[in-house]
């Protein structure tokens, strides 16, 4: 009985950590007002708008994901062999002297 007194009292509330003044017995005159229940409320309404919010915000990750993919895409080089890269050599080479000759056009 004198402990829950000793709880109701503003001080002791005050001294508690994690009991709210709101979710104690209201006082005669009290008016329940208070800042959790205004922000409630505005919840409630940015819930009928938030439609709009919800979708924009889906839609600015996925451009962000799709431009670090496309970073990635950048960064990412193809490994080519020594076989292969001989090869390549040999094509080029070919192809010049097709040009110098006169089969082909240069591109």
């Amino acid at each position: 009985m004198e402990l829950e007194a000793a709880l109701r009292t503003s001080k002791w509330e005050e001294r508690v950590p994690g009991k709210r003044k709101a979710d104690s017995e209201s006082v005669a005159g009290q008016d329940n007002s208070g800042s959790r229940f205004k922000k409630a409320k505005l919840d409630d309404a940015t819930e009928e708008i938030g439609g709009k919010k919800g979708k924009k915000e889906t839609k600015d990750k996925k451009d962000k994901k799709e431009k670090k993919d496309k970073m990635v895409k950048k960064v990412k080089k193809v490994r080519r062999t020594k076989e292969e890269k001989k090869e390549m050599k040999e094509k080029k080479a070919k192809m010049e002297l097709m040009y110098q000759l006169g089969g082909i056009s240069k591109k």
